[in-house]
C-alpha cells in the first residue's frame, strides 16, 4: 500500500512573523517572572501558617491519637535562631517535660497552659506548675493568656 503524496508549499516565516514571535517570547517571560513571584509569596506564606499552625496541629494529633495526615515544616521562630546554644544547654540542664515544653515554645512563640500541657503530653496541673517553676527560672513569662520563652537579647 503505497502513501498519499503530500502536496503544498512550505512558507518561511518572515520578518514581521519572527519579530512578533520575539515580542510574545518577551511577554511570556514577563508572565513566567510574576508566577515565580507569586510562588515564591505563597511559600512564605504557607511557612508563616505553617509555623502558626504547627502546635495546634500537633496538639490535636495528640489529643486524638496518631491520625493520618501530611506533616506540617516550619521555619524556626526567633527565639530558636537567636539563642539556639542556650535552649539546647537549658534542655540538657533540666530534662524530662521541662525540656520538652522549651521545644514546645520554641516551634511556637505563644500558647495557652492547655495546649502545653497537651502538647507535652502531660496534665494541666503538671504543665502550669512546670510553667511556673521555669518562670520562677526567668525562663518563660505570660504575656496575657500565652506562654512563651524569654527573650534573650
Amino acid at each position: 500500500m503505497a502513501l498519499p503524496e503530500l502536496t503544498g508549499k512550505i512558507e518561511r516565516p518572515t520578518e514581521i512573523d519572527i519579530e512578533q514571535m520575539r515580542i510574545e517570547i518577551a511577554d511570556l517571560k514577563v508572565e513566567l517572572e510574576a508566577a515565580q513571584e507569586e510562588v515564591n509569596s505563597l511559600r512564605e506564606s504557607t511557612l508563616r501558617l505553617a509555623q502558626l499552625l504547627g502546635p495546634t496541629y500537633r496538639a490535636l494529633q495528640a489529643a486524638l491519637g496518631e491520625i493520618d495526615m501530611p506533616a506540617v515544616t516550619q521555619a524556626p521562630s526567633s527565639a530558636a535562631t537567636v539563642g539556639n546554644d542556650f535552649w539546647e544547654r537549658t534542655k540538657a540542664r533540666l530534662g524530662g517535660t521541662m525540656a520538652d515544653i522549651i521545644d514546645i515554645l520554641l516551634g511556637h512563640p505563644g500558647m495557652p497552659t492547655t495546649a502545653v500541657a497537651t502538647a507535652a503530653h502531660c496534665r494541666m496541673s503538671t504543665a502550669s506548675t512546670l510553667l511556673s517553676r521555669m518562670k520562677g527560672q526567668n525562663l518563660v513569662e505570660k504575656k496575657g493568656q500565652l506562654w512563651v520563652l524569654k527573650s534573650l537579647s
